[in-house]
């Protein structure tokens, strides 16, 4: 399945969104990073959390429906840009 252009285990900055605990690091959600980079986007939240798995998915791309705690699917335009929230699951 053609799931993701690029898995990553590594996450970065600013990132907001309602979490399980306080601070960056909870961070659940990231709506500041919407028309920005992808690959921008996906380093953002690799810094903000490490534990999670970054991948870019083209927005017409298929992929699984499950939900995983520990991923982050940053769904991106073909001129790269963030589409829609990223956030975990």
């Amino acid at each position: 399945m053609p799931v993701c252009s690029a898995e990553r285990s590594g996450r970065s900055g600013a990132g907001s969104g309602a979490g399980s605990g306080a601070g960056a690091s909870a961070a659940r959600s990231w709506p500041d990073l919407v028309g920005s980079s992808g690959e921008a986007a996906a380093a953002a939240i690799r810094a903000a959390r490490p534990s999670l798995s970054v991948s870019l998915v083209g927005v017409d791309d298929m992929m699984t429906m499950d939900f995983r705690e520990d991923r982050v699917r940053i769904r991106v335009k073909e001129d790269g840009t963030v589409d829609s929230v990223p956030q975990v699951g």
